[in-house]
């Protein structure tokens, strides 16, 4: 109507949604999932944080990106994580605190059950995916830092192709969410093969509030016969940008192997923080 403000439904609000289907509904949720990736605000650059190693050396000369599994840094990450509240397949929804299992048996028995249950589809769950991350600012201190080995290594950016990605029904490419409530967006039937395939994708994008700073973007595959052998995914890369203690010896080496379009940064210590400049 006219004079009304709509306010548009967040990306975390609506991720919230797919928990809301039933397991005979999953291809309305798969549907619903390929609404949002059209919607969302894919950044312009979006850039990874690499240290000097063999394996970078050769995403650069490839073009490509190494999808891996997840075993990643955080130990709740690609996790289901309950407060106790996600019911148990097909059994009554669980209530378990500390105070109850430190007080009854049955409460400890079903809180071992259960995690058993997560545990299990937990590992179930890592198992059909690869991944790799992405952040949206190369300008990151703590990213220097942890995944660019202290400033000695680079950040490439990149740019994402959305239109191809999407048309690949085995590659996700989304932003995580940051979030201390697991259960929000988890759906209550865990048990259920059928959804486990999305369940993937909700587990691939949570992450503790903890790691905000981030501003994380992931590109999530499932894997299949090509993906074992190959478990690559190619990326037109833009630029590379050294970091404030990458040796002089190794910006010569990787002049040497990019090609001349791809730009060249350093980045320096400023009074105002790190500030990028182009190599010349």
């Amino acid at each position: 109507m006219k004079g009304m403000n709509i306010k548009m439904m967040s990306y975390e609000d609506e991720m919230k949604l797919l928990k809301e289907y039933e397991t005979y509904e999953i291809e309305k949720a798969y549907e619903k999932l390929e609404e949002i990736i059209k919607n969302l605000k894919i950044p312009k650059k979006i850039y990874r944080y690499r240290p000097l190693n063999i394996f970078t050396i050769d995403e650069l000369i490839n073009k490509h990106v190494f999808l891996s599994s997840p075993d990643i840094d955080d130990i709740f990450d690609t996790n289901i994580v309950s407060n106790g509240e996600i019911a148990e397949g097909e059994l009554a929804i669980l209530h378990i605190t500390k105070e109850s299992r430190n007080r009854n048996n049955k409460a400890n028995e079903d809180y071992k059950s259960f995690t058993n249950l997560l545990e299990n589809l937990n590992n179930k769950l890592r198992e059909n995916i690869r991944i790799a991350c992405f952040t949206e600012s190369n300008v990151n201190v703590p990213m220097w830092q942890y995944y660019a080995e202290r400033h000695t290594g680079i950040c490439i950016e990149y740019s994402i192709n959305l239109e191809k990605l999407v048309n690949n029904k085995n590659i996700f490419f989304l932003p995580v969410i940051y979030t201390d409530d697991y259960n929000q967006y988890f759906p209550c039937n865990l048990v259920r093969d059928e959804k486990n395939k999305l369940l993937s994708i909700i587990c691939s994008v949570l992450k503790m509030g903890d790691w905000k700073f981030e501003k994380e973007w992931r590109l999530i595959a499932f894997k299949d016969a090509n993906l074992e052998k190959n478990p690559y995914v190619n990326l037109e890369i833009n630029a590379i940008c050294f970091g404030i203690e990458t040796p002089q010896s190794i910006k010569n080496v990787i002049k040497g192997l990019i090609n001349e379009k791809i730009l060249l940064y350093e980045m320096k210590k400023e009074l105002t923080g790190l500030e990028m400049h182009e190599l010349r």
